[in-house]
């Protein structure tokens, strides 16, 4: 397979590492990715648009502004992903958030949501919505403990298990070590530790 150009959108620097690793493992290579958004400024924050769910919609709605500036992103591109994680649902803005199981439901709700941020003109074929129910470190839990409690049972799938990420940095958690420590009661998500 040829090595394809990526742009990515996400909530943060850690969700495009995360993305960039499946993509390269599932299309099997080393591809191109240009980080979008969340753009880091030089005093450490999170550029024009800011990081977390905020700055996507804002990134999104700044281009449905602007059909020209939203086609130049998409010309250089083999694909254009836009992740954000579907705990976005239960957010008081938002508030799409649907009965789980089964997750896909929330998911293809959210979808909407972001699809009017960009506006309906959008039809572009190199647009991919990533949206990982509860959020990106379900994976991680799926990847890293096949024996947790959370894995097939009927009735609470893992992708209805609210706050993954808590749980991996849960101190108790040890199955194999906690995958991520806390600041201030909340997973504090480091490059070196996605890496």
């Amino acid at each position: 397979m040829k090595r394809l150009t990526i742009g990515l959108v996400a909530e943060g620097p850690t969700d495009s590492l995360l993305l960039g690793a499946l993509i390269d493992m599932l299309l099997r290579g080393k591809h191109h990715y240009i980080e979008i958004q969340p753009k880091p400024s030089k005093t450490g924050a999170f550029g024009e648009y800011g990081g977390g769910w905020h700055g996507v919609r804002a990134w999104c709605q700044t281009l449905a502004k602007d059909s020209q500036k939203l086609k130049a992103h998409f010309e250089p591109l083999d694909m254009l992903i836009i992740h954000i994680d579907a705990d976005v649902a239960r957010e008081n803005e938002i508030n799409c958030a649907m009965p789980c199981p089964p997750a896909q439901d929330t998911c293809e709700a959210l979808a909407q949501q972001v699809m009017n941020w960009l506006g309906h003109s959008v039809t572009e074929d190199k647009l991919v919505l990533c949206i990982p129910a509860d959020n990106t470190e379900a994976w991680i839990l799926a990847a890293h403990d096949t024996q947790t409690t959370y894995h097939a049972p009927p009735d609470k799938p893992l992708e209805c298990v609210q706050k993954p990420d808590m749980i991996i940095s849960n101190q108790r958690y040890k199955k194999p070590r906690r995958l991520l420590r806390t600041k201030e009661g909340k997973p504090k998500k480091t490059k070196r530790d996605y890496q």
